[in-house]
């Protein structure tokens, strides 16, 4: 099985994301002329990716004023033991927009992130899962196995609290449309025996956060 190839997706996501990033700065010129206090970054990490043990991943939250921030994560996982015909091997971006309700107020960096929150996010990722006996792995045409991504969009509601000055959890979830190409493949042997080519339509929960921020300034 051909490990994933993540150096197509990573420059067309660098180039979605200088373009949203673009459009969200000159859509709010004056943001930027606001108070040094406001321009405040988070790194963040979910949780639930995390406790399962088989997905790392890390992601970036900056505020740009007015209840408006961008946050991108990535997801990369490698597992692979082919005695035990086990694959988890993932490359996943994401990139939302997300607006805060409440009112900043008090004294504390935290009074920009708390609180309700909706936003729109996009999603591009590639996958090789199995658990020994079945098995689904992104495809494109031909024989760019892994290496033609699958996408989503969608859009979330989430709720931010935070725990210290520098802490915070959130909670969110996203309902959206995924879609793309897979095969379904089942191994016999030493080898593998694949289905045809399958077209991948999902409606539905295309995201679930349970994260850890931590707060730094710029």
């Amino acid at each position: 099985m051909s490990p994933c190839d993540p150096s197509k997706i990573i420059g067309t996501v660098l180039l979605i994301i200088s373009f949203s990033f673009f459009s969200a700065k000159t859509a709010s010129a004056q943001v930027f002329e606001e108070q040094p206090a406001q321009k405040k970054c988070l790194i963040y990490s979910n949780l639930l990716y995390d406790l399962s043990g088989l997905t790392p991943n890390i992601g970036t939250q900056l505020y740009l004023g007015r209840g408006l921030a961008v946050n991108g994560r990535l997801d990369f996982a490698s597992l692979g033991r082919d005695k035990e015909i086990f694959y988890w091997r993932m490359f996943a971006m994401e990139l939302t927009v997300r607006k805060y309700f409440d009112r900043p107020d008090g004294d504390g960096l935290f009074r920009y992130y708390k609180g309700h929150h909706v936003g729109v996010y996009g999603q591009i990722y590639c996958y090789d899962l199995e658990m020994g006996f079945k098995g689904y792995v992104s495809h494109g045409p031909g024989e760019k196995r892994m290496k033609t991504p699958n996408l989503g969009v969608g859009i979330e509601y989430g709720y931010t609290r935070p725990l210290t000055d520098k802490l915070f959890m959130d909670f969110s979830f996203g309902l959206g449309y995924a879609w793309g190409k897979y095969r379904r493949y089942v191994p016999d042997g030493e080898d593998f025996v694949w289905s045809a080519l399958r077209d991948q339509n999902v409606f539905g929960p295309t995201r679930f956060e349970v994260s850890l921020y931590y707060l730094f300034g710029l």
